[in-house]
């Protein structure tokens, strides 16, 4: 623990130092500050282990931190440019559920990339509320198979099978 506030001292006194004017007359306070003006006790630190700080032995960063930048929400992006459209209706053997795919075409998001979105929506027959069961972000000119696809209804309307490529 003292070594480390030992450490601290000296940091700050290498700063100081550093960042006076090129043309100052008298030194900083804290540029007399020396090691042994702390004194270690005796069972923390052994004198075959002691060694001396240098003022090399700690980096200090030269470059400011950028700050970060705000990203922009891409499913927000599309769904606020483009009207959903439907894109196939399953409905269930039994006829009391109907699965939508709607999708949600392509729209620029960043410098030069496009997006599209998906949604797979579960909706009541008799009062039509909807419920999202799935979601897809689709980046637009992409390689391979992508988009919801509904497979089939379970016979007893339980279950809907479907892929998302």
């Amino acid at each position: 623990m003292r070594r480390c506030w030992l450490s601290l001292v000296l940091l700050l006194a290498w700063l100081m130092t550093g960042c006076s004017p090129l043309a100052a007359s008298s030194p900083s306070p804290l540029a007399t500050i020396t090691p042994k003006a702390i004194q270690p006790t005796p069972s923390s630190v052994t004198p075959a282990s002691r060694q001396e700080p240098t003022a090399t032995a700690t980096a200090v960063p030269t470059r400011i931190a950028e700050l970060p930048t705000a990203t922009p929400d891409i499913i927000e992006t599309v769904t606020a440019f483009r009207q959903p459209r439907i894109y196939a209706t399953y409905p269930s053997s039994d006829g009391q559920w109907r699965m939508e795919v709607v999708i949600f075409d392509c729209v620029p998001v960043g410098e030069t990339d496009e997006a599209a979105y998906e949604q797979l929506k579960l909706i009541r027959a008799s009062d039509g509320v909807e419920q999202i069961v799935d979601t897809q972000l689709i980046y637009c000119g992409g390689l391979g198979a992508y988009g919801f696809k509904g497979l089939f209804w379970s016979p007893n309307s339980h279950y809907f099978y479907y892929t998302g490529a």
